[in-house]
């Protein structure tokens, strides 16, 4: 009887293990578009539905005039109107102080009037009404 359990443990020390299968490996999913690539082809779309339909873009500001200390800031806001179904992340604007050293503006509309005294503008455009000139200009009082 110990010949034959002997055996048997032999056998089984010898024997390959088996192991459940390794499934192939999965391929990597496929690289996101770039950035610039996700854009493009919402503007192109943006831009023919604005001119193939009967939809009029505006653009309002306010404050349309303010009065500021030097170094001060004010907050403007840009109010538009949209396409039907069309969203945006963000207003399609693009802020600018007309003067050079009349201060600065963010994307977002605040604006830091500079040290010096002065009046100054602060334009506002919006960007998807390609060839529609849709602008507002602001002017602002510095003391």
């Amino acid at each position: 009887m110990r010949l034959a359990l002997a055996a048997l443990l032999l056998l089984a020390c010898k024997a390959p293990a088996t192991r459940p299968p390794v499934p192939d490996p999965q391929p990597a999913p496929a690289r996101p578009p770039a950035r610039a690539e996700l854009d493009e082809p919402k503007a192109t779309v943006i831009v023919e539905t604005l001119r193939g339909s009967s939809f009029q873009p505006s653009l309002d500001l306010t404050p349309m005039e303010a009065t500021v200390a030097s170094g001060g800031t004010v907050s403007f806001s840009a109010n538009m109107n949209y396409p039907e179904g069309i969203r945006y992340m963000r207003q399609p604007v693009k802020w600018e102080v007309m003067e050079a050293e009349g201060g600065a503006v963010t994307m977002h509309g605040l604006y830091t009037a500079p040290t010096a005294a002065g009046t100054f503008h602060v334009k506002v455009t919006r960007t998807d009404a390609q060839g529609q000139n849709l602008s507002r200009t602001a002017t602002v009082t510095v003391k």
